[in-house]
């Protein structure tokens, strides 16, 4: 992190590796390079200053399906989700973006590539684990409830989807909607799985006030 803190001091660096990636005229192989330099930044960068600006930005841009390129759509959310895991510095300027990124990331648990489900799933868990109310946001956007409730049942991607629903659960705003999904939670947590013990945590979280 200290390495990644020194680097993104270099502003115009940043600028010529954005402006690098975005360019399809650029060699894969290049562009992926790059991609992977920001990935290993990302832990100490700060996505409302200077050069963590411009990451949070252009990877944006890259997940932007106007932009018809998905070729580095997972990269760009698996940065995302190294910004996400550093809340104190990253989280208002990602959940000033929660419009954007939240239906892009949703979709992408309904894909057919289970690396993208994988990739999605981490964001989404670290982005559960924001304050209360992104928390808030984040429970009422289309389909994130259903989405981790249907990846309960997907032994790979199960204990993510349980540890988020337990971050939402503790969002007092929230156990109202998430009680609509009480019973299949009960009947996941008394089957044995990697998601088991979180689902009785969850379900303890919900019925705290009662």
């Amino acid at each position: 992190e200290r390495n990644s803190s020194a680097i993104a001091e270099n502003v115009f660096l940043f600028v010529v590796m954005s402006r690098t990636i975005r360019d399809d005229r650029v060699p894969y192989e290049i562009r992926q390079n790059l991609i992977d330099v920001w990935f290993n930044l990302s832990p100490g960068l700060c996505a409302g200053e200077s050069s963590g600006a411009i990451v949070l930005d252009s990877v944006l841009e890259l997940l932007d399906p106007l932009n018809g390129d998905f070729t580095f759509r997972r990269g760009s959310v698996e940065i995302l989700a190294r910004l996400a895991a550093n809340p104190e510095k990253n989280e208002e300027a990602i959940t000033n973006r929660f419009d954007f990124i939240l239906p892009l990331v949703i979709d992408m648990l309904f894909g057919t590539d289970s690396k993208d489900s994988s990739v999605a799933i981490s964001l989404l868990c670290n982005l559960s684990a924001f304050d209360w109310p992104a928390r808030g946001k984040l429970a009422l956007a289309p389909r994130a409830l259903s989405g981790l409730i249907e990846l309960l049942s997907d032994q790979d991607l199960s204990s993510r989807a349980a540890l988020s629903l337990l971050n939402l659960a503790e969002a007092p705003q929230n156990r109202n909607i998430l009680l609509q999904y009480e019973l299949i939670m009960v009947e996941k947590a008394l089957i044995p799985s990697p998601a088991a013990e979180t689902l009785a945590s969850v379900l303890s979280e919900l019925n705290v006030d009662y």
